[in-house]
């Protein structure tokens, strides 16, 4: 089965999306690429707040339509902001 990867980030309140388009073969890849792209974005952000998602083909085409169509998107309402940990 095929993964693909969709990113909200938030700068202040507004918030925007990405997403790769050539699918990850596994879902631990994709879980593996997101966790990478997590820390990358809140070293290049870290005012930010966002949300990583490996979805299925059948979500991903749901989500990518959605976006072209003029959604705008939000973080989820149980989302929780990433917190950077700092060393002491």
């Amino acid at each position: 089965m095929n993964y693909f990867l969709i990113v909200i980030i938030c700068i202040y309140t507004e918030c925007s999306t990405a997403w790769i388009e050539e699918p990850f073969t596994s879902y631990s890849e994709c879980e593996q690429y997101a966790k990478e792209l997590k820390v990358d974005l809140m070293n290049q952000f870290p005012n930010s707040s966002g949300e990583i998602t490996c979805s299925n083909q059948e979500e991903f085409v749901y989500w990518k339509d959605l976006v072209e169509q003029g959604m705008i998107p939000q973080l989820n309402p149980n989302h929780k902001p990433f917190i950077q940990e700092q060393s002491i």
